[in-house]
């Protein structure tokens, strides 16, 4: 789901995503170097998406399952 929805802003050619202002954060100099293409370089460019997640307040049980019956 995330790749298609980079894929699909890329082929608008509109970074509502915001990798450009990250990598003026990150690279200044980069950026300054790229900027005035910036839409052009976005098209084009590969990502990669690396998801991380974490898991919290699950509840989970030991066992969760009931038969029905009284412990």
């Amino acid at each position: 789901m995330i790749s298609s929805t980079v894929r699909e802003v890329q082929r608008t050619r509109s970074d509502v995503l915001g990798f450009g202002l990250e990598l003026e954060r990150s690279h200044p100099a980069q950026w300054k170097r790229l900027s005035s293409r910036w839409s052009r370089y976005f098209a084009e460019s590969t990502v990669r998406v690396q998801v991380t997640s974490v898991l919290k307040h699950t509840q989970a049980r030991t066992n969760p399952y009931s038969r029905g019956e009284s412990e």
